[in-house]
């Protein structure tokens, strides 16, 4: 009996040094160490849970540990309990904010042990690591990053603008270059039609002062010679060539002629009439030219000379639409009344009587 109750009291002996050095271990951890009963309060806990939560032994023992949770995470981590103690895990990690007496959301990384008794679960065990500096710093890098896309963002933004008021910029400038060009050419082609006026003017005059001389010559024989006299009709017929060619020069004379806008009281048609028949020598034989006149036309204030100028580039510009093929260029004049003002580039026509 003596050596029995020896053996018993050294194994007491040595089951009392582990328990001393298990205790000293678990008093002196850096981790949280606590455990909870199967309706999740707090029936033991280490210092170093007294410390990071601020609270003391008698607030946090019999606690429900749902109450140091955050109560942004609450719902959460109630799931993550309940189905611990549903499917016996025997063990699993899990992150969770702690809630410290002094207001501070401590976020611990934990290893949760489940507590069986004869498969009966006695409760729950977890040793928990203060993760809050690194939760910080995810928080800060992962701000850093949303700051960063939103300043790559707005660059990019900003890039693109840029991009496209360079890229409006580069088509005006464009725009700009070629209206430049099609001024020069026009400027260029308008040098080319004064110098060509200029040579049609001066060869027409020459060419009329030849004709003045032929046609007084020819008018004299023919009033020299008798009625019967067999030249006398191919003089007739020269002395009426001579008059047309003159009507033609005088008319390349009018088109040419450099003369002030001054306006006066004309008739339109005699106008057309003499554009037209210097259009019927220009235009190639497969281009028809007609032209219907009202009787009633009245007469307008303008300039003679544009008047003719504008009629000979009208059709000038129908002639070039017509191609290279055959067609059928009219002109038509008539009074017509505008009920209505007439809106265009140009300017407003105001309600009135017309010539068109």
């Amino acid at each position: 009996v003596a050596e029995r109750t020896t053996d018993l009291v050294r194994a007491n002996e040595v089951l009392q040094e582990r328990e001393a050095r298990y205790r000293h271990l678990v008093d002196h951890a850096q981790e949280i160490i606590y455990r909870m009963d199967p309706d999740g309060r707090i029936v033991y806990f280490n210092p170093t849970a007294v410390r990071v939560t601020s609270y003391a032994r008698e607030e946090l023992m019999g606690r429900h540990y749902l109450d140091l949770v955050d109560a942004d995470h609450r719902h959460a981590v109630a799931e993550f309990y309940a189905r611990q103690l549903q499917l016996k895990t025997p063990a699993t990690s899990h992150e969770f904010p702690l809630l410290a007496k002094d207001g501070r959301v401590i976020w611990l990384s934990q290893n949760v042990h489940l507590l069986l008794d004869n498969d009966r679960v006695a409760g729950l065990q977890a040793i928990a690591r203060d993760i809050t500096e690194r939760k910080q710093m995810e928080q800060a890098l992962r701000e850093a990053h949303d700051k960063l896309e939103q300043l790559v963002e707005a660059r990019t933004a900003e890039l693109k603008q840029t991009v496209s008021r360079l890229s409006n910029e580069i088509a005006e400038r464009e725009q700009a270059e070629a209206a430049l060009r099609d001024s020069q050419e026009q400027i260029r082609q308008m040098q080319k039609m004064e110098a060509i006026g200029q040579l049609a003017g001066g060869i027409a005059h020459d060419f009329n002062n030849l004709l003045t001389a032929i046609l007084g010559n020819a008018d004299i024989a023919v009033s020299k010679m008798h009625e019967d006299d067999p030249a006398r009709p191919n003089l007739v017929r020269i002395v009426e060539a001579g008059h047309r060619a003159s009507d033609v020069v005088q008319q390349i004379l009018t088109f040419t002629r450099q003369q002030d806008a001054a306006r006066s009281v004309v008739a339109l048609a005699p106008i057309v009439m003499d554009a037209l028949t210097l259009l019927r020598a220009t235009l190639p034989a497969g281009v028809e030219l007609g032209y219907a006149a009202d009787p009633d036309m009245p007469p307008v204030l303008a300039n003679a000379t544009q008047m003719h100028q504008v009629l000979m580039n009208l059709c000038t510009n129908a002639w070039h639409a017509l191609g290279d093929g055959p067609g059928h260029i009219s002109v038509d004049l008539a009074a017509v009344t505008l009920e209505e003002p007439l809106i265009s580039p140009q300017g407003t026509v105001a309600p009135g009587y017309y010539a068109c």
